[in-house]
């Protein structure tokens, strides 16, 4: 089941491809503090570090959103 992908510059993510962490916050309407919490708890997406910043493969947020979701009916 794939949550992302995002139509994004007139393409679409592939499972592989890389976004930074501003991706993260406008796509979850979240801060970039919240993020680096998610990184140092460990609560978040896996992530990389490429040349000192975090990015993260969208087939990992999509992991991510898959192992955290609650289902109601349950």
């Amino acid at each position: 089941m794939k949550h992302l992908p995002e139509v994004d510059k007139g393409g679409r993510f592939l499972a592989d491809d890389f976004v930074d962490e501003d991706f993260l916050c406008e796509k979850f309407d979240v801060g970039k503090t919240t993020v680096a919490n998610w990184r140092r708890k460990g609560t978040g997406p896996a992530w990389f570090r490429l040349n000192g910043r975090p990015y993260f493969r969208i087939s990992d947020i999509e992991e991510w959103l898959a192992t955290n979701r609650i289902d109601p009916a349950a």
